[in-house]
């Protein structure tokens, strides 16, 4: 192991790719790199925000030290205590050798099935076509999931599709259960990930989208009073309608109002 102060010259990591805290570029502006970053031969292996932040300060040189071993594992070892990016973990993934693949997604605590090593190959070629900011918010349990998909062509789609961690979690889930089906096109309009969960579970429940439908379609042809609310339990673990009531003393005919409108619920929406 050797230190040394040195102009940086290689990165195992994409420096664009690399954010910066406001925090870290006033610290290093003002105290310079406090802990030196690591370097593996002429590549730099970790430090690459420290590195950044004291470029963007017009510092040419860095204090490094110098360890010897495979730079992908070494990486994953470094930050064993933080999660990685999904940019990080997939831009270290392609340097590392073949036979080195299985043991860095061990120390990255991901599965080193053939479907996960499929996908971290296709988004190692991948990934810098897509919004980072975008592609780094996914976490690696929903790639967990899009790993299942026979074809990648949706990827770029997913990337990009607005929606919340949640909705996108549902929307991959959705995705390998229509996969599973042989139903998945390869196209997809969807905009948002709310859209895209109810075009997907058209696909994967098109019983349970029909009824919802028909249930929808029936509410907003019928004149519900005010005072009386229906709703149906959209999983259909229980077939039925729930409603609720209120009754004063002048409105106790909403008891035979409600009634009557259940009845014509349920003569449309045959799956109550």
């Amino acid at each position: 192991m050797t230190n040394s102060n040195q102009k940086p010259q290689n990165f195992l990591l994409p420096l664009d790719m690399v954010t910066v805290s406001p925090a870290l570029e006033r610290s290093v502006r003002q105290r310079g790199i406090l802990v030196p970053a690591i370097g593996c031969g002429q590549l730099i292996i970790d430090g690459h925000q420290r590195i950044k932040a004291a470029l963007q300060a017009g510092q040419s040189h860095v204090p490094v030290v110098d360890i010897q071993g495979e730079p992908g594992l070494l990486f994953a070892e470094l930050n064993q205590h933080r999660a990685l990016q999904p940019f990080e973990i997939v831009s270290v993934f392609s340097k590392v050798p073949d036979s080195k693949k299985g043991e860095f997604c061990l120390a990255c605590n991901l599965s080193t099935s053939p479907q996960m090593l499929r996908l971290l190959d296709y988004l190692a070629a991948e990934y810098q076509n897509f919004e980072p900011q975008k592609f780094n918010g996914i976490p690696m349990n929903i790639w967990r999931e899009i790993a299942h998909l026979k074809n990648f062509a949706l990827i770029k789609w997913f990337v990009e599709l607005e929606g919340t961690v949640s909705e996108k979690r549902m929307t991959a889930s959705l995705l390998r259960q229509s996969d599973r089906k042989n139903s998945l096109p390869e196209v997809i309009e969807a905009k948002s990930a709310r859209e895209a969960i109810d075009f997907l579970n058209s696909l994967v429940q098109p019983r349970r989208t029909a009824a919802l439908t028909k249930f929808q379609n029936c509410i907003s042809e019928i004149d519900i009073p005010s005072g009386i609310s229906f709703k149906i339990d959209q999983t259909f673990d229980r077939p039925g309608m729930d409603f609720q009531l209120h009754v004063t003393r002048n409105s106790v005919k909403r008891f035979e109002q409600a009634a009557e409108i259940a009845e014509k619920i349920f003569a449309k929406v045959e799956e109550l």
